[in-house]
């Protein structure tokens, strides 16, 4: 969603994305507490999540086809990267700030 007043413009944007592991390196701590253990040892990573987002837009029009685009965003896992048996549950999340050039080509 998306309001534009002039030259300045502000919006709103969420949405759901597919993620599939493609590789483990590390270490967990062990669900004991006694020591860690490889992530290649754990057996129960799930190799497809789903994650969600959501951002802010602000954006200045720099031209009929060009936009400054500054983005604050929040993405998070929906689900455990790892599987219920394992007795951990593992949500990773991210927040930062997304600035770019926007080009519309038609």
């Amino acid at each position: 969603y998306c309001l534009s007043k002039g030259k300045l413009g502000f919006g709103f944007s969420g949405g759901l994305s597919p993620a599939m592991r493609v590789q483990e390196t590390g270490n967990y701590i062990r669900t004991d507490g006694r020591g860690i253990e490889s992530l290649s040892e754990i057996k129960s990573f799930r190799k497809f999540l789903i994650n969600g987002r959501v951002s802010v837009d602000f954006y200045y029009r720099a031209g009929d086809r060009t936009k400054l685009v500054l983005r604050p965003q929040f993405k998070a896992n929906l689900n455990s990267v790892i599987e219920d048996d394992y007795g951990v549950k593992q949500k990773y999340y991210s927040t930062g700030i997304l600035f770019g050039v926007s080009y519309m080509l038609n």
